[in-house]
């Protein structure tokens, strides 16, 4: 069954060998698809031990950590990695910019930050990893 996304697309990390690619749409479905354009089931384990050269799903193993207790996912609006991978960024309607170690597991603490008068849409590292850029109001 080849499922599309019932919203608009969010945001797409493409694996490091270019052979998958990884979906989240304004649903908050996150679906998984093969380099041929085939989509598979949510959650397919032939992803499981996936390198994704990105992260900016905001869905998944990896960041099943940056959400606060008693928030359902809408205040995240955007995630990062650092290039040595050692580090996320979430970007948040409550005027934040998070710093989490990657992954970031249930129980992480971040480092946050505010500069932001209301929502930060996106937060990026610079591609040396040396700067993190945000925007948002």
């Amino acid at each position: 069954m080849n499922k599309k996304h019932s919203s608009y697309i969010h945001c797409i990390d493409w694996s490091q060998d270019s052979q998958g690619l990884r979906t989240v749409c304004g649903a908050y479905e996150l679906l998984y698809h093969t380099n041929k354009g085939k989509q598979l089931p949510a959650g397919r384990s032939q992803f499981k031990d996936e390198i994704w050269d990105t992260q900016t799903c905001k869905f998944g193993w990896y960041v099943d950590g940056i959400y606060p207790g008693g928030c359902d996912g809408t205040h995240v609006n955007g995630t990062s990695r650092s290039p040595d991978t050692t580090i996320m960024v979430t970007a948040t309607d409550f005027g934040e910019v998070n710093l989490f170690r990657n992954p970031c597991r249930m129980g992480s603490q971040a480092k946050t930050y505010l500069g932001h008068s209301e929502h930060v849409v996106r937060a990026k590292f610079s591609p040396d990893g040396k700067n993190l850029y945000s925007i948002g109001g």
